[in-house]
C-alpha cells in the first residue's frame, strides 16, 4: 500500500478527515437505529440508539 500525498496537507489533516467520516457514519447508524425503534415501538432499541449517540462525543475526544 502506498501513501498518497496531497499538496499542503499534513498527516493530521488526513486523520481529521477519517475521524469526521467515522463520526458521520456513526450518526447515520444512530439515525437508522432510532427510526427503526420508533417504527416498531421497541423501547430497548430506542435506549440502545440513545446510548450509541451518547458515546459519540467520546469518539471525537470530547470529555463529559
Amino acid at each position: 500500500m502506498t501513501d498518497v500525498e496531497i499538496p499542503g496537507w499534513t498527516p493530521w489533516d488526513t486523520v481529521r478527515r477519517v475521524v469526521l467520516l467515522v463520526v458521520a457514519l456513526n450518526l447515520a447508524y444512530f439515525g437508522v437505529e432510532f427510526a427503526v425503534a420508533l417504527k416498531i415501538g421497541s423501547v430497548s432499541l430506542f435506549a440502545d440508539s440513545v446510548d450509541f449517540l451518547e458515546e459519540e462525543p467520546r469518539a471525537r475526544g470530547v470529555r463529559s
